[in-house]
């Protein structure tokens, strides 16, 4: 998954048992799969509190 939106794209990858963010700079955040779990709920509760307020 790539974000293109941004002058930074950042990309989700599996990578072995675990997922590795790739941030702008060349920053890389490895992940296993308990805590990229924890991350998409945390994210989906923030966008959609997000979306919330937008409106």
């Amino acid at each position: 998954m790539t974000d293109t939106t941004g002058d930074h794209p950042v990309t989700a990858r599996a990578n072995g048992p675990g997922v590795v963010l790739d941030l702008p700079d060349g920053l890389g955040v490895a992940l296993d799969i308990v805590q990229a779990k924890a991350l998409l709920d945390q994210l989906q509760a923030a966008i959609e509190e997000a979306e919330r307020l937008e409106d």
